[in-house]
């Protein structure tokens, strides 16, 4: 019985994942790691916030990495 309920969340996140890495531009395993990490470290509302951490620290590396390029030219 477990087992099912296993293979059901499996197959959930995975067609969640899926649709939502075609909305954000961010790889599938870096969504799903963390929303894991989110559930993991907020609890529930993880599943929203471990995204937009991931996403601020993604886009502060793009903003590093622009400046980085425009003060070498």
């Amino acid at each position: 019985m477990l087992s099912r309920f296993y293979f059901i969340m499996i197959l959930f996140l995975t067609i969640l994942f899926g649709y939502l890495s075609y909305q954000v531009i961010m790889h599938f395993l870096v969504l799903f790691f963390s929303v894991m990490g989110g559930i993991k470290i907020f609890g529930l509302i993880g599943f929203v916030l471990g995204p937009m951490v991931m996403a601020m620290f993604v886009s502060v590396i793009e903003i590093f990495r622009t400046m980085e390029e425009g003060s070498n030219a």
